[in-house]
């Protein structure tokens, strides 16, 4: 996460160097005169990529006090793997959900529904991470 205020910024001073040769370029212009559409250019130029900087660095310190770097961001894969136990746990809940359709949630039957997410638990799921009584039903 750090490296990507990181690249912002390097990006911003790329962009404020283009700037410093648009400028350059300009003021000494094959014509003897400087053009004055490429120096102005060149200076927007310059004056957006400074304000990047200031707004990429800004940030980047905020999120730095705040600790934002200091530890490392869950990848692509546990993220994937907690929505898999999630969409598990779901099921499992839809399944014990299903048994008490259409009757009234009485402390009788929140004690039977509790027992039976535990006897349930999570979804078994095959290898292609489909829940095994729906692996057949879509065939």
């Amino acid at each position: 996460m750090v490296f990507l205020g990181d690249i912002a910024f390097y990006m911003a001073t790329l962009v404020f160097a283009a700037g410093i040769y648009m400028v350059h370029h300009a003021c000494h212009h094959d014509s003897g005169k400087p053009c004055r559409l490429l120096r102005s250019g060149g200076y927007i130029v310059i004056v957006i990529s400074l304000l990047g900087m200031l707004c990429s660095g800004f940030y980047w310190l905020k999120y730095f006090s705040e600790g934002a770097y200091s530890t490392r961001q869950p990848s692509h894969h546990s993220m994937m793997m907690n929505k898999k136990m999630d969409n598990d746990m779901m099921g499992g809940m839809q399944h014990c959900m299903g048994e008490m359709k259409g009757k009234t949630m009485d402390p009788d039957m929140m004690m039977k529904m509790k027992s039976c997410m535990k006897q349930k638990g999570p979804n078994p799921s095959d290898e292609n991470g489909m829940p095994k009584g729906d692996h057949e039903a879509h065939h």
